[in-house]
């Protein structure tokens, strides 16, 4: 293989051998060390590959154990996922959790580590594709736990620069906590104000904080 070939590529090619049933649905993917040699490529345009297809729901990897092929349009959604590999027969893996599991588990760790000052005050939160490796989650589930925390008021996004943590985000959380709902309104990415959920959202600045906040 030419060794120049980019990770959609190579992602491209895999999924081709998905379709075509060539690694079907439940087997495990061949160890990185191998497709790095057969595609003659980079391990990290391997890695990048497969986050394009765990991406599309094509992939799911179970840490400590492998890579596993799954059906996009029927992906497992109990507490395990049948996998077998070329040196034997299926084996139960636990999966990583259903979908609505997973986008609890993403948004309950960003709002503790806000809480806990891991995240600080309009600190630029890790990106949408470093947040699905670190957890590994689709990034269709890591958007929407990154909704829910906005709608909390506890991140706000500003476009392209990614999504940032609301400076009264502390505050927030102390009012949200005492009302038992979400306490500060979210700014839209256009600075305008917006109701939501019976706040009214505040303005922002030409920087993207809301207005008021210095």
């Amino acid at each position: 293989m030419d060794a120049t070939l980019l990770p959609d590529q190579v992602a491209a090619l895999i999924r081709g051998r998905i379709t075509d049933g060539t690694y079907p649905a439940g087997s495990v993917l061949p160890p990185h060390r191998l497709l790095v040699k057969e595609l003659g490529v980079s391990g990290s345009t391997i890695n990048l590959a497969y986050r394009v297809l765990r991406a599309q729901g094509y992939l799911l990897v179970i840490p400590g154990r492998g890579t596993v092929v799954l059906d996009p349009l029927n992906s497992p959604q109990g507490p395990a996922v049948l996998a077998r590999t070329t040196e034997g027969p299926c084996e139960t893996w636990p999966s990583p959790g259903s979908n609505r599991d997973t986008v609890k588990r993403v948004t309950a760790t960003i709002r503790d580590r806000i809480t806990d000052g891991t995240y600080p005050p309009d600190q630029r939160i890790p990106t949408l594709a470093q947040l699905s490796a670190e957890f590994n989650a689709r990034t269709w589930l890591v958007r929407e736990a990154l909704a829910a925390l906005k709608n909390e008021g506890l991140l706000y996004s500003l476009s392209p620069k990614g999504h940032f943590v609301h400076p009264d985000a502390a505050g927030t959380r102390a009012a949200g906590n005492l009302a038992g709902q979400d306490a500060y309104p979210v700014p839209d990415q256009h600075g305008r104000g917006e109701a939501r959920g019976g706040h009214v959202m505040l303005p922002q600045t030409a920087t993207g904080r809301p207005l008021g906040v210095r």
